[in-house]
């Protein structure tokens, strides 16, 4: 079983005149075999896990798009989702996304990502999909930590604790 853990860290604000938004926005998502369950990073760095993230320079957004969050974030989403290896997948895919939207977005994020990896996930391994409060589940409150540093990085130039866990990134990239 593969248990996916989706945080993001910034937002999604593009009012830059009137208010200050973050100039970055990051998806994370953690990825692993095991449930994580400790809450040390000297108990998780030997587990065998991967993070993969995609930030989105939300300046170069074009503004038409800015006006549909929702799509910008399954969009983001989709691009992160699309470099897991999901072809080596056996057993079962189980997304657990942080919970920050209402049902009606709850009902497109799922279909829209279902629709893109039903195609690269064998019949037989089933794939589900949660959204959860992240007090719940702490392989959320590790994707939020990977997210948090990465976003650092790009909104901070701070590498501290991005350095700490490099060596589990998988996938690290800047969209626009």
């Amino acid at each position: 079983m593969w248990w996916l853990y989706l945080d993001e860290s910034g937002d999604l604000g593009f009012d830059f005149i009137s208010k200050k938004p973050s100039e970055y926005f990051t998806i994370c998502i953690l990825a692993t075999r095991l449930e994580i369950k400790k809450y040390a990073w000297n108990y998780v760095k030997d587990q065998k896990f991967g993070v993969y993230s995609l930030t989105l320079n939300k300046r170069r957004l074009y503004e038409k798009l800015a006006q549909d969050k929702n799509r910008v974030y399954n969009f983001i989403a989709r691009q992160v989702i699309d470099q897991l290896p999901f072809e080596k997948a056996d057993g079962g895919v189980q997304l657990i996304v942080d919970r920050s939207k209402g049902k009606k977005q709850v009902w497109k994020f799922n279909d829209y990502i279902r629709t893109q990896l039903e195609g690269r996930i064998s019949p037989d391994v089933s794939l589900d999909f949660v959204h959860a409060d992240s007090k719940l589940w702490s392989g959320i409150q590790w994707a939020d930590m990977f997210a948090w540093g990465i976003f650092q990085k790009y909104e901070r130039k701070n590498i501290e604790w991005y350095n700490t866990f490099s060596s589990k990134i998988q996938y690290d990239e800047q969209y626009l």
